[in-house]
């Protein structure tokens, strides 16, 4: 815990000892403060560049305020100090899916989310144990950094079967397909598995099932609907076409150099 004094001398300490002095710059502890005492302990990275860094060039003040980002993350933990887009927040008692309690509340709640997001046209494509959070047996969902707008269906299906993924991690397949079903499809949820490869899969998700040692993704394919592994690219009429029309304009090209450079007419 990191504990401020601010009458007189500001003092801080970290779990009741000196703090580290990479924590003390001052940057990073004018950028704590303030967002602890902004209203919903959050801001936008614009207002703190304008408050910390006015002086700077935008690519240089962005830089510096990524690495106080990223050293007080690692003090205050990525749990708790929360990145997302242009919103810069400090989070209360929330704790990474992997270390909270799954209930039937906490899977509705993340199903929930991946519901939200297909209904918006949206994909998140970065789901893992960290990006999921767990605060008073509501569910946030962070780092939108690589989100993705009018995405394809296999990318939103991607979605689905990580987040299936990381809630079994902390139950059971069966408890969350029973509660899957109640908010998708059991086709959507089997489209799901069929669309998901170890590729699909981020880093993090994959040491994390190798450790549980459970097959998770065969059990979640036994227990929904039987489907064909779907590819990652699936080739379609309209892609075929236009792949075909983008040959044919680089062939049509080649040909007008090589008469350019040959000194031949055309007509």
């Amino acid at each position: 815990m990191i504990r401020f004094q601010t009458l007189g001398t500001l003092e801080v300490t970290m779990d009741g000892a000196e703090a580290p002095s990479q924590l003390l710059w001052k940057k990073n502890i004018a950028l704590l403060l303030y967002l602890a005492r902004s209203p919903k302990r959050r801001c936008t990275r614009e207002q703190l560049i304008g408050l910390l860094w006015p002086d700077k060039d935008d690519a240089a003040a962005r830089q510096s305020m990524r690495e106080a980002i990223r050293v007080l993350r690692q003090y205050v933990g990525k749990d708790r100090f929360k990145a997302t887009g242009d919103v810069v927040q400090l989070l209360d008692g929330a704790v990474e899916l992997g270390e909270a309690q799954v209930d039937d509340q906490v899977i509705d709640e993340g199903l929930r989310i991946i519901r939200k997001l297909w209904d918006a046209g949206l994909a998140h494509r970065d789901i893992k144990p960290a990006n999921v959070l767990v605060r008073d047996g509501k569910v946030l969902l962070i780092d939108l950094a690589f989100a993705e707008l009018r995405p394809s269906p296999w990318r939103q299906a991607v979605d689905l079967a990580n987040m299936l993924l990381v809630l079994a991690l902390r139950s059971d397949p069966e408890r969350v397909y029973g509660r899957a079903v109640r908010v998708f499809s059991p086709d959507e949820v089997a489209e799901a598995f069929a669309a998901t490869r170890g590729i699909a899969l981020t880093s993090q998700l994959r040491a994390r099932l190798r450790l549980d040692g459970r097959d998770l993704i065969s059990r979640f394919r036994q227990l929904a609907p039987p489907r064909t592994p779907i590819p990652i690219q699936r080739w379609s009429i309209r892609r075929i076409g236009l792949t075909a029309t983008v040959l044919g304009s680089v062939l049509v090209a080649f040909e007008l150099m090589l008469v350019t450079f040959s000194g031949r007419s055309l007509i």
